[in-house]
């Protein structure tokens, strides 16, 4: 057989055909595949880039974070700091007598604007700072009848004036701040009883809320009433179990995180210096002079350097408000209220007001339970000893039925107080009743069950405690670094080339004809130079 006829069976049992026998419609179906699969291979390479420029565009957004969580067991906690204010910023008796706050005790219940305005009009007007204040407002002992930890009395030196919402909540006192309490989680002596006393009769008029605001927080930082506040109402005994939780930032988030003020709020506001940057504090501040700026409100500034004074920034009410406003001036701060958030976007530009995070926050969680006080069996020394002074100022006029020799020599004060505790406490009431009862028992025995009502509802208890022996740890780091980078950006690519190279393995296939039609033409030749050679020869 031929040499030729061998190539053309050659072609014929690989699928190929002679020459003359493809077809139009085969060349246009030919066509058809090359351009499916050259679209296929472009689609590909678009969405792999796609994919790439996202990712690289994630490289540059510090708020896309990943999150490790771990539960770390601990021996000894860090106790939190404990700041405690009175729903009643002011004591009535001492503010109604002073003829520069006199007008703080004609504002009608729960108009708490109008004592915020009238309140600053007077601070403004007077130039007071806070120690004029502490004339008027409760001293630590006032408010804190008792303090124990670790079955010892709190010293007097643990506790500093602090004022996270003034003139709202007046002064208050933070008992740890700037301190390092370690604290066994399981040992019950070792958790922090607090008694603490309301004195409803000196409420100011404008205060509709009874009982306490309890604040927990890091002991470095500035306490947030929204944050870090527990409601305690009066006449009860509040447990508040407590858990910490550690927030972590690494190294590659430094960059966007901070422990310093930013440069914007520290330069306009005083006072920062002394106190821990915390974000939340920033962000409320920067809320709060914008407001100032849009209203064009300057009646908070201080003359001396221009800075604002940063007790009265604290409360986002107390901005704009003064009597002397316009309807404009008092419309623009509830409008900019409405929309704070929005509104401080804004002017991130103008001021360049953004407060970071920090690099290392530690936060606790909170559970509140609650019981009734029972007076009869839960009061505290401290807490008797208050309520029978109390007694003893409503009952002036009864102790005083007998003459003041006989009082004494029957009942010295240290006597008639023990007398009045053990009737309220049912010790030999009736001896003494019996003995007594023509000087004064008889008379209080009708009047103490009411008496007992009233004032052992205006105490509290708080029992603070750890609820969890382990520290919840949360470390966030950038999702995006450079390994990561380099994995993505290799997987994407290896997609693409692997989708590229199967579409190209099935259009091999798919064209075989056309190999082994190469393959056959490839062998005549060879025969022809082979036969031209021997030609040549012979």
């Amino acid at each position: 057989m031929s040499g030729v006829m061998k190539s053309d069976l050659r072609m014929i049992s690989c699928g190929a055909a002679p020459r003359e026998s493809y077809s139009e419609s085969h060349r246009w179906n030919y066509r058809y595949k090359q351009a499916v699969h050259l679209t296929v291979l472009v689609t590909l390479f678009v969405c792999s880039v796609g994919l790439i420029r996202r990712l690289l565009l994630t490289v540059y957004k510090p708020d896309v974070v990943d999150t490790s969580v771990s539960e770390v067991s601990n021996y000894r906690l860090h106790f939190p700091a404990v700041t405690i204010c009175n729903q009643n910023p002011f004591r009535k008796s001492r503010i109604c007598e002073d003829d520069t706050f006199r007008p703080l005790c004609n504002i009608a219940r729960g108009d708490d604007r109008l004592f915020v305005e009238e309140f600053i009009r007077i601070l403004r007007n007077y130039e007071l700072d806070l120690r004029a204040l502490e004339n008027v407002t409760y001293a630590p002992d006032e408010l804190i009848i008792s303090c124990h930890i670790d079955g010892k009395r709190c010293h007097g030196s643990w506790y500093r004036r602090v004022t996270p919402a003034l003139p709202r909540l007046g002064i208050c006192y933070c008992l740890f701040c700037g301190m390092d309490i370690n604290r066994i989680p399981e040992a019950e002596s070792e958790d922090l009883v607090l008694q603490l006393r309301s004195e409803f009769d000196d409420y100011l008029p404008h205060t509709s809320d009874k009982g306490f605001v309890v604040m927990l927080h890091d002991p470095a930082d500035f306490p947030s009433v929204n944050k870090d506040g527990v409601y305690v109402s009066p006449g009860v005994v509040s447990n508040i179990g407590i858990s910490v939780t550690k927030l972590e930032q690494t190294e590659s988030l430094a960059e966007s995180c901070s422990d310093e003020w930013p440069q914007s709020v520290f330069s306009i506001v005083d006072y920062l210096d002394l106190i821990a940057y915390s974000p939340e504090l920033c962000t409320k501040l920067c809320t709060n002079v914008a407001i100032i700026d849009k209203c064009n409100c300057t009646e908070v500034e201080d003359l001396d350097d221009g800075s604002l004074h940063f007790q009265l920034l604290l409360d986002t009410e107390g901005i704009c408000a003064d009597e002397n406003n316009t309807k404009a001036a008092s419309a623009c701060h509830k409008e900019a209220l409405v929309d704070s958030a929005g509104f401080s976007r804004d002017h991130k530009t103008e001021r360049n007001c953004e407060c970071p995070s920090k690099c290392e926050q530690t936060m606790y969680k909170k559970t509140l339970s609650s019981a009734d006080l029972a007076p009869s069996r839960t009061l505290t020394d401290a807490e008797l000893e208050a309520i029978l002074e109390a007694i003893e100022r409503e009952t002036d006029g009864v102790l005083r039925t007998a003459s003041p020799g006989e009082i004494e020599d029957e009942f010295p004060k240290g006597t008639r107080t023990g007398v009045l505790a053990d009737i309220l406490l049912g010790r030999n009431s009736a001896t003494h009743a019996e003995d007594h009862s023509t000087i004064i028992l008889l008379p209080l025995l009708t009047l103490i069950p009411l008496l007992m009502i009233r004032f052992a509802k205006a105490f509290s208890r708080v029992r603070i405690y750890f609820s969890s022996m382990s520290t919840t740890v949360l470390k966030q780091s950038r999702k995006i670094n450079g390994r990561v980078l380099q994995e993505l950006f290799g997987s994407y690519f290896s997609t693409f080339l692997g989708v590229s190279a199967f579409s190209a393995l099935y259009w091999l296939i798919d064209h075989t004809s056309g190999i082994c039609c190469v393959s056959a033409w490839l062998d005549r030749f060879a025969q022809r130079l082979s036969l031209k050679s021997r030609r040549a020869v012979g």
